[in-house]
């Protein structure tokens, strides 16, 4: 072998270390310190825009656009930051620091993270060149990153960014073309379907971490082949797929099938997770013929472990119409419903009669420690609450906090260790938080220099 060729042979080997190397560190950034936590030290606030982990507070610092520049080490203001919390809950002023250069949302601008044993879970938009040279409109990335930053992952692309998803210990569950699947985060590895021809699903995502913690709700059409179908079912399954159970079928509330009127198709609306279960809050209807329905109702009911076990007697009735966009509250106290300008509650102790406990446009935000939170219906400025048991003594709300502006189209307000977390519904939307107990609001993350400028442009014209 010449000296020419070994030359070019060591430049090749060379140029492949270099891309390589290029490869391996993609996603390298150097460590900020976690002094204080551990991949054992359980986050606050899991599936919302601002969790709180020890004495640190991750967020998603505001948002953009699916289709902004999505480089890893360029994204500012949807990417995830942190800062220091004092020990009375303050933010420590120049703590700010960035752990996450990526734009954390789906195309509903619902940025969420999670965050588990020492690693931050998040989507954010593939904007990789099409083979056309365009850059990719409908891809999402899940990745995870250390709760240092150090370390960055792809777990796993799918082809919308509209499915829905939930990340729950260690595994990632998504809902695809109406098939569920289920990803073991370490491994990477998309397991075999879960079910197929599924219809509505609910994640349950318990922030705390509990016993029904990661489990799916879902309805589906039965698998035998009868070809008139007068029922569907509701199936519970782990994130991991390894545990099912069907909960609901034809035979949930007659052993006599002749009897159609005990028969139902079932719609889900929501749950609510309790200090002693979960409760579900769901419609009924039986099928009259053909695709005529007669509604049965809405109904919620307490499932008291994981076995899912489910009691006919058991089942509170709630209205004897079908709801929807409903608040759900507990098993106990029901759902806030907005009509035309006022507020319902729904309960079983009413007797399936609506209870009026807010009048005027307003929209209800959040239900937490027995009040009710509420804001103006449009262009909202200003947190209100009253106590539920209350309503009727003539008791006066109360306000929480104003704001310039509050958002409301895909953003909802969340609620960690007592502060209240919110996006500006202005030009700019960051996040900025308040204290539940009433305070000033205040700037959670940190503005892009081009945002500065154009605020202070603003004010000098």
């Amino acid at each position: 072998m010449n000296k020419k060729l070994i030359a070019v042979l060591i430049c090749l080997v060379m140029l492949s270390a270099v891309m390589l190397s290029a490869c391996g560190n993609k996603f390298k950034q150097d460590p900020v310190s976690v002094d204080g936590v551990s991949n054992d030290t359980v986050a606050e606030g899991n599936y919302g825009r601002a969790v709180k982990l020890g004495k640190y507070l991750y967020f998603v610092n505001g948002i953009v656009s699916v289709d902004v520049d999505n480089t890893f080490g360029t994204p500012e203001k949807s990417a995830i930051w942190r800062v220091t919390l004092a020990d009375d809950g303050s933010i420590i002023s120049d703590s700010r620091v960035r752990i996450v250069p990526k734009n954390v949302l789906d195309s509903s601008s619902k940025p969420s993270i999670y965050i588990y044993k020492g690693w931050i879970y998040y989507a954010t938009p593939n904007l990789e060149l099409t083979t056309a040279g365009e850059p990719n409109t409908t891809r999402l990335d899940f990745m995870r990153t250390t709760i240092d930053g150090a370390k960055t992952e792809v777990i796993t692309t799918i082809t919308s960014r509209s499915a829905n998803y939930m990340f729950a210990n260690g595994y990632l569950v998504y809902n695809l073309n109406g098939a569920l699947y289920s990803v073991d985060c370490e491994s990477k590895k998309t397991t075999t379907i879960i079910d197929k021809n599924l219809s509505t699903t609910l994640f349950v995502m318990d922030e705390d971490g509990g016993a029904f913690a990661g489990y799916v709700l879902y309805l589906k059409t039965p698998s035998d082949d009868v070809q008139y179908k007068n029922y569907n079912e509701l199936v519970a399954v782990s994130v991991d797929g390894k545990t099912s159970k069907t909960v609901l079928t034809n035979t949930s509330y007659t052993s006599d099938l002749a009897v159609t009127k005990n028969i139902f198709q079932f719609g889900l609306l929501d749950y609510k997770v309790e200090a002693d279960g979960l409760t579900l809050f769901y419609t009924k209807a039986n099928v009259l013929g053909g695709s005529s329905t007669q509604t049965a109702g809405t109904y919620c009911y307490k499932f008291q472990s994981t076995d899912f076990a489910f009691d006919a007697t058991k089942e509170a009735h709630l209205s004897n119409t079908a709801l929807s966009g409903i608040i759900p509250i507990s098993y106990s106290e029901g759902v806030l419903v907005t009509g035309t300008n006022v507020v319902y509650q729904y309960k079983a102790a009413q007797n399936v009669v609506a209870k009026t406990v807010l009048e005027g446009s307003f929209k209800v935000c959040f239900v937490q420690g027995g009040k009710v939170y509420y804001s103006e219906s449009s262009s909202p400025k200003n947190l209100y609450a009253f106590e539920l048991d209350k309503v009727g003594t003539g008791a006066v709300a109360e306000k929480i906090f104003k704001a310039e502006s509050i958002g409301t189209t895909g953003i909802t307000m969340e609620v960690v260790d007592g502060y209240v977390y919110y996006v500006d519904g202005g030009t700019y939307k960051y996040l900025y938080r308040a204290s539940l107990s009433g305070s000033d609001v205040e700037l959670v993350g940190k503005m892009t220099e081009e945002d500065v400028k154009a605020i202070e442009d603003a004010k000098s014209e």
